[in-house]
């Protein structure tokens, strides 16, 4: 009797070598507790220096439109003192 691997059937196996298996696109749930303690006060010391961030880049920002107005008043005053000395 002929088996499939000795006859001349194109069936082929499958490689057993660790690259070609299915692989998910979701890593594997880790079981337990421990990481989920290790990994609640690391994200909550990196959402605290995010919000640190984003405070200093708010404040910068504030500041930023101050002295853009500052700039733009300043401009228009003197744009209206140009025109003005033009007038007469």
């Amino acid at each position: 009797e002929a088996t499939p691997s000795s006859s001349g059937s194109s069936e082929q196996k499958r490689p057993t070598s660790p690259a070609f298996q299915h692989r998910t696109s979701t890593p594997a749930r880790r079981s337990g507790r421990r990481g989920q303690r290790r990994v609640a006060p690391e994200m909550g010391e990196f959402l605290d220096r995010l919000e640190d961030m984003q405070k200093g880049w708010m404040e910068a920002i504030r500041e930023s439109q101050d002295r853009e107005e500052r700039l733009v008043n300043s401009i228009i005053e003197s744009n209206a003192a140009v025109v003005a000395s033009l007038m007469e």
